[in-house]
């Protein structure tokens, strides 16, 4: 199953904008977008969180625009919200990588899960292998079938 939600960390800048936008009466309209953009490129030689909105491609196309800073709802995650999902539904994921680098994940979080693997299918990872990424038995192969219903 392939995922994709908003990080919380990485969108503390779109957050930043959407406040700037509402505390300035900025709507969604086509004309609204068009004037906040103007004034948003103007600002961001003194404020670094609203320069950072320039660096999304979605700023500059008015629907992607409206979408990323002026949603009717916009849900976003922490890993550790993501990880009691995935401990709830036995799925796997990692974590620490994101603290140190907090803007890896600024468009979404996207990711391949899939259901935990009982230890007693898991070999210890060979001279070739990687502690990280452990190598799976031969006779399991089923995670390599994309047809392959989760377990």
């Amino acid at each position: 199953m392939q995922v994709g939600v908003y990080s919380e960390l990485a969108h503390r800048n779109v957050i930043a904008v959407q406040r700037w936008l509402s505390e300035r009466g900025f709507t969604s309209s086509p004309e609204s977008i068009r004037a906040a953009r103007q004034e948003l490129i103007a600002t961001a030689a003194t404020d670094a969180s609203i320069a950072s909105a320039l660096t999304f491609t979605d700023f500059y196309t008015t629907s992607e625009f409206r979408d990323l800073f002026r949603p009717t709802q916009m849900l976003r995650f922490t890993i550790p919200k993501l990880q009691t999902f995935l401990d709830a539904n036995n799925l796997e994921l990692w974590d620490i990588f994101e603290k140190e680098q907090p803007d890896t994940f600024k468009e979404m979080y996207e990711f391949w899960l899939q259901k935990k693997k009982d230890p007693a299918m898991i070999e210890s990872p060979s001279a070739h292998g990687s502690a990280t990424f452990p190598e799976y038995k031969a006779a399991d192969r089923s995670f390599l079938d994309p047809s392959s219903p989760v377990k």
